[in-house]
């Protein structure tokens, strides 16, 4: 084999190898970006409540935009929730958990909300009431855990998941054949 052949199979390969990493941190950057655009929306929802709590009227008006801002980010959560399926099953069961949280909390501070006058003034504007949903917080945790662990580079999952269990049960095993 020639020496121009040699290194013409180098450079291909080199080309190949740049594209492939390229490739891959291409789809790494979406992922980030659309991972985060699904957390986006859950906080949206958990904002539901403080915008009905800060309505300025209780008019079929008021009432209709608030309707239509809650059907805008139910919406995005079922978009979401569908297209992180696609990505990964583990990172759509901790999503999926975390959208159950803030339906339940962020759900029933919302239905609290309504129950409450609309604002009169702009002293009435500073709400003086923190809203908190710890299971929320818990889940959002998990979520954010796993698409970490989703985006970690293929080898270095691997290793966490199947060589560090393994040299770490190396002990074990040469206990038991001893």
């Amino acid at each position: 084999m020639s020496a121009a052949v040699v290194a013409s199979v180098l450079a291909l390969a080199g080309v190949l190898a740049t594209v492939a990493a390229n490739q891959f941190l291409a789809r790494q950057d979406r992922l980030r970006k659309d991972f985060a655009e699904a957390l986006a929306a859950v906080e949206r929802y958990a904002e539901l409540p403080y915008r009905i709590l800060r309505r300025q009227a209780s008019d079929a008006e008021t009432r209709g935009r608030l309707s239509e801002a809650i059907h805008e980010v139910q919406q995005d959560l079922l978009f979401h929730r569908s297209w992180v399926r696609v990505q990964d099953a583990r990172v759509a069961d901790a999503y999926d958990a975390l959208v159950g949280a803030a339906r339940r909390e962020a759900g029933q501070a919302m239905t609290q909300a309504w129950r409450t006058d609309p604002i009169a003034s702009d002293e009435g504007m500073p709400l003086g009431v923190g809203l908190t949903f710890p299971e929320m917080e818990r889940r959002r945790e998990e979520y954010i855990e796993v698409v970490r662990w989703h985006l970690q580079w293929l080898p270095a999952r691997w290793a966490r998941t199947r060589l560090v269990p393994w040299i770490l049960d190396l002990p074990r095993k040469s206990r038991g054949a001893g």
